[in-house]
């Protein structure tokens, strides 16, 4: 598995959902994500890790990546006025895409 090539597929992911739903694309917000996936790095390869040699289940490396959503701080949409709810709802968003995104990497 190679986690560089996730973390970039992730990263170009979540970018996308911040545009899709918030219609926002900064330098600041890109570096934002980028910082959040780099300190998430290590887990994330040891859960996929786990995961892709059965020792996990998808369900568990949900309950994992979701267990980090206080990493998810986008400070860069708070600023820019989008409310708590809102960001509690695109955080929800992201877990999915970060779960999803990383079972069809593994498998």
């Amino acid at each position: 598995m190679d986690i560089k090539e996730l973390l970039k597929d992730l990263k170009s992911g979540i970018i996308e959902l911040v545009k899709e739903k918030f219609d926002v694309e900064s330098k600041e917000l890109k570096n934002e994500i980028s910082g959040i996936l780099k300190e998430s790095k290590v887990k994330l390869e040891r859960w996929a890790g786990l995961l892709q040699e059965g020792k996990l289940t998808a369900d568990d490396f949900e309950w994992l990546v979701g267990s980090q959503r206080d990493l998810l701080k986008l400070e860069t949409l708070r600023k820019l006025g989008v409310s708590q709810v809102k960001l509690g709802h695109f955080k929800s968003k992201v877990i999915k895409y970060i779960v999803e995104t990383t079972v069809k990497f593994v498998f």
